[in-house]
């Protein structure tokens, strides 16, 4: 069910904003089922788990804290670039749908008069949301500190390339360096500047390639070893 909204009130003007972005998907109360509370995590972990028993711990694991994050991570760039608008993401709620999370809630919802007003309130409100999403995962599964940052700052340049809607290239690798160093005082992924394409340099890779064995992606950081080892 999509949200109801008032036209003029900040929840319109962020369901406004977010109606072209489908990876973004507000919902109502009546369709929230996932929160992170460790019960909830450790379900949804033990899902992936069966859903994939043919892949490795390693990528539960990752394909979980993936699922965790990179719903709050698209709304909060897409929210702050195209409206100028921060939500409490520490409060935030989804929807479980088997094996994947898309579809949330959000509360507290803030019109900022400037961007980098909205910018600082929006990182700040992710890195809550991040802190408590890892330490509550952490009673379900372990996965180290710096592989969870890696994973965040690549799902962060993707939701930059994907839904920001900053379309120079400049402005584009800015902003991702100032959220990268905002969030962990460091930049991990970068956007290949000599890449019309706005290619992603990623931080670590996702697994993927226990799924799809002959059709691992494209920008994976493992790819150049692959290839060297294939040359040898």
């Amino acid at each position: 069910m999509a949200i109801q909204t008032t036209k003029g009130c900040p929840k319109a003007v962020l369901a406004t904003s977010l109606s072209t972005v489908p990876e973004v998907k507000l919902v109502d109360d009546s369709d929230i089922n996932f929160h992170y509370h460790p019960s909830a995590i450790s379900s949804l972990y033990r899902t992936l788990q069966e859903k994939f028993s043919y892949t490795t711990r390693a990528y539960h694991i990752v394909n979980l804290w993936r699922q965790l994050i990179w719903q709050p991570i698209y709304l909060s760039v897409a929210s702050c670039y195209r409206a100028k608008i921060s939500t409490d993401l520490h409060k935030l709620k989804q929807v479980q749908t088997e094996n994947t999370l898309y579809g949330l809630m959000v509360t507290n919802i803030v019109t900022h008069h400037t961007l980098q007003h909205a910018i600082n309130a929006n990182i700040h409100s992710l890195r809550r949301c991040l802190d408590h999403a890892f330490n509550t995962m952490k009673q379900v599964c372990h996965l180290s500190y710096g592989q969870s940052v890696k994973i965040v700052c690549d799902i962060l340049a993707n939701a930059f390339v994907r839904v920001s809607g900053i379309a120079q290239s400049d402005e584009l690798t800015a902003a991702l360096s100032e959220w990268q160093h905002a969030l962990f005082n460091k930049q991990h992924t970068f956007i290949d500047r000599q890449s019309n394409s706005q290619k992603i340099k990623l931080a670590t890779c996702c697994l993927h390639i226990q799924i799809e064995p002959n059709n691992p992606c494209e920008n994976c950081p493992k790819n150049s070893i692959r290839r060297t080892t294939h040359a040898n």
